[in-house]
């Protein structure tokens, strides 16, 4: 794999073009706005997106299987259209089960930790790390393990 710095786009084999443009599709039938044409994902896109505009042809590309974007811009479209950044990347799962000692007893989520997870997935990775270390901090001082 490689960044083709003239057209923003990833050097991928078409089999990951075909199955990132499946994954996009899934996701756009998902979104709250119909989004079925290059047109209407160009325009939505750029709409979030705070660098360089895509053109609508790009954007077609996306869809029909003819590139994939560069990771910036998979990111706009994982957040946008609620969807984990590795998944709609690489069709991995960040889906995982939060389970606590011993590993049999999983934990049940409360509405508001699922309202608090959602808004931390659309969260740009820096600001989720600095979030990740706060907590971290946070319950170091509750457990009386912090050097502070």
């Amino acid at each position: 794999m490689c960044v083709n710095l003239f057209t923003d786009t990833l050097d991928m084999s078409s089999n990951d073009k075909i199955a990132f443009s499946v994954r996009l599709k899934q996701a756009l039938e998902r979104s709250s706005r119909t989004v079925e044409t290059g047109t209407q994902l160009a325009i939505q896109f750029n709409l979030r997106y705070l660098g360089e505009s895509i053109s609508q042809q790009t954007a077609h590309k996306w869809l029909n299987a003819q590139s994939i974007p560069t990771d910036d811009k998979i990111r706009v479209l994982a957040n946008w259209l609620d969807v984990p950044f590795q998944w709609l990347r690489n069709g991995d799962s960040e889906e995982r089960l939060i389970r606590l000692e011993p590993l049999n007893n999983p934990v049940m989520l409360s509405d508001e930790e699922i309202r608090h997870i959602q808004k931390l997935r659309v969260l740009p990775e820096y600001q989720r790390v600095l979030i990740e270390k706060l907590l971290t901090e946070f319950a170091l001082m509750k457990t009386g393990n912090s050097d502070r």
